[in-house]
């Protein structure tokens, strides 16, 4: 009898273990797509952007993990934000049709599930990520200012937005995306705090069911 409540109370301090480990990790995708909203002037959509239903340019897989984002004809001005590598899980990234300029970031290298980038007909330029040239799934068409690995700047780039303007872009930018990072910091430190206390009392459990020898 007393060894079948311990595993009932094992059972549940997995299932809140679990359930807290998700509900942080929802936290952490909520604080990058609020810095997306503000970065890109979407609407402010309210509520999980997964469950009941998904918000109009995100899709989420069974464990609400948000695995694309389709921000296609958005009108989207500015430089692709880093914010977006938080998304870990992201399969899927539609960003074509919009006027962003800047770069294509290094960092969407880190995206080790990344199937699919389209960034067709925006203003980028510079040299597209040796990584990504042969991928079948990553597109950079009509972006004039787009470098070919090993060759030259197309000369018909368009012509830069003023120092000021642009310096002004990327101050803010960066403090956004300061921002999101300290909050992804607070969020992890938790969860790791979390995570140990599940750990210990896991193991306190196991200690106490453990039969003793004499």
């Amino acid at each position: 009898m007393e060894g079948s409540s311990r595993r009932r109370r094992s059972a549940i301090l997995t299932a809140l273990c679990t359930f807290f480990a998700l509900a942080l990790s929802s936290s952490a995708q909520a604080t990058v797509l609020k810095s997306l909203q503000s970065i890109f002037g979407l609407e402010d959509w309210q509520g999980d952007a997964c469950y009941p239903v998904a918000w109009d340019w995100v899709a989420c897989d069974g464990d609400s993990r948000i695995i694309e984002l389709n921000l296609s004809d958005k009108n989207l001005t500015g430089p692709i934000p880093d914010a977006i590598v938080e998304l870990t899980q992201l399969q899927k990234i539609r960003l074509d049709n919009n006027q962003l300029n800047g770069t294509i970031p290094q960092s969407l290298r880190t995206l080790r599930n990344l199937q699919l980038l389209a960034l067709d007909n925006n203003n980028l330029s510079g040299d597209i990520p040796a990584a990504f040239v042969d991928e079948a799934g990553f597109t950079f068409s009509g972006n004039p200012g787009i470098c070919q690995v090993g060759g030259n700047c197309n000369s018909t780039a368009p012509n830069p937005a003023p120092a000021e303007a642009s310096k002004s872009d990327d101050d803010s930018n960066e403090k956004i995306y300061i921002g999101v990072i300290a909050a992804l910091s607070v969020i992890i430190a938790v969860l790791v705090a979390g995570l140990v206390f599940c750990s210990v009392r896991g193991n306190r459990y196991k200690s106490r069911a453990a039969p003793v020898v004499t």
